[in-house]
């Protein structure tokens, strides 16, 4: 049985689409037609990742269209509607250059800054609409980074280093207390 954490989050199941069982898919991710090919998705029903194999995948702008086989009726697709989608992690294709990395490669490693020390351990990614912002625990504190490439010096995946060089007083706004 394939565990979440074997698998990467691809979306959700925003909708039912059709008479026929058809669902729309919101995809996270930049290139939703590289997954038009794929046999199946997992979708997360009640707190167990089931494959559904795919009969039709179509993509339009913004929107991925999946009919699932075995899947019939707009009564039986809506059961899959807010259904979280996943995909192995070994389909991720490999990144080329230096300094790429998918988000859930780096949870966990130690952040250093290159004026400051090691500041703590890299907890989360948080999406946000201007940039990603990487989140530090540092003891007991929460320190927010924007993940730019100006503030982005080099990660190291074999020593599970994220190497950052914040701006001054950054860093200090989170740790002083005032």
């Amino acid at each position: 049985m394939i565990q979440v954490e074997d698998c990467f989050y691809l979306g959700y199941v925003k909708k039912t689409n059709g008479v026929k069982g058809g669902v729309e898919l919101m995809l996270d991710v930049d290139d939703p037609g590289r997954y038009k090919k794929k046999e199946s998705m997992l979708l997360m029903i009640k707190n167990n990742l089931t494959p559904f194999f795919i009969e039709q995948f179509s993509v339009r702008p913004k929107t991925v269209f999946v009919k699932f086989k075995d899947i019939n009726s707009a009564n039986e697709s809506e059961l899959l509607v807010g259904s979280s989608v996943y995909m192995p992690l070994t389909e991720l294709p490999p990144l080329k250059g230096k300094n790429k990395f998918y988000y859930h490669e780096v949870i966990g490693f130690a952040v250093i800054d290159v004026n400051l020390g090691k500041l703590g351990v890299l907890t989360d990614i948080i999406e946000m609409t201007a940039q990603p912002v990487i989140q530090i625990m540092a003891d007991k504190k929460e320190i927010l980074v924007p993940l730019i490439d100006e503030f982005l010096v080099e990660v190291k995946k074999d020593s599970k280093e994220f190497i950052i060089s914040t701006p001054e007083g950054l860093v200090d706004m989170y740790l002083n207390d005032l």
